[in-house]
């Protein structure tokens, strides 16, 4: 599942109908309806993320050769993948790495589901930028844990997604707020979290620091 739950990323199940709004205010109203994206908003996409900085979320593998560029490094958003289930086309600043990465979205693909998902992915802010704001809002204790991939007891839902990123499914647990997230990818294999009244009770898995920027961070911090 890559992170998608229903066709929908993790984002805009947390802040429903953010992505969609954000277009909608530079595009105003479609009045015609498609069974996929409107023309209308390619050019917008594409205009929102083509050629931006990005940085991975997870590691992302490509959909067809053996070929990934790892967790937290710097891309070049090259291309969206808005046919068959969606997809996001990035490489390397230096161009030696390139990977087309599935998103393996529900049909019929929508436009806030797509953008969900490239943001369930990618971050478009800067380490430094994220670091920043997370220490102001919740302190220097989480915003370390954030960037380190590492959740802590009674992290906030919201947090624990910043942290480990979007799960391969979620399970409700009973009505509320109470659920487990499963995780199932490069980065996080049969690791879970659970939450009780939206905060983290128990988490199982850690998540895999196989990535040269990971190292290369660490390196950075013990040295500064």
């Amino acid at each position: 599942m890559r992170g998608m739950l229903n066709g929908q990323g993790v984002l805009g199940r947390l802040v429903p109908g953010a992505a969609l709004v954000l277009l909608l205010l530079h595009a105003g109203c479609v009045n015609r309806y498609s069974t996929d994206i409107p023309l209308e908003y390619h050019s917008l996409l594409e205009e929102k993320y083509v050629s931006k900085s990005a940085w991975t979320r997870m590691t992302l593998q490509d959909e067809k050769k053996n070929v990934r560029i790892e967790q937290d490094q710097e891309v070049v958003v090259t291309a969206i993948g808005l046919q068959r289930s969606g997809s996001v086309t990035v490489e390397t600043p230096n161009g030696r790495k390139r990977v087309v990465f599935p998103f393996e979205l529900e049909r019929p693909m929508t436009l806030e589901h797509y953008e969900a998902a490239l943001l369930d992915a990618l971050w478009f802010e800067s380490p430094e930028t994220r670091y920043a704001r997370n220490k102001e809002q919740y302190g220097t204790r989480i915003a370390d844990a954030i960037r380190d991939h590492k959740i802590l007891p009674d992290m906030p839902m919201d947090v624990a997604y910043l942290t480990w990123g979007a799960p391969s499914n979620i399970i409700p647990i009973k009505r509320g707020s109470d659920e487990r997230w499963e995780y199932n990818t490069l980065n996080l294999k049969n690791a879970r979290i659970e939450f009780r009244g939206g905060k983290v009770v128990q988490s199982d898995g850690e998540n895999i620091s196989d990535t040269e920027a990971a190292t290369k961070r660490k390196r950075v911090r013990r040295t500064s």
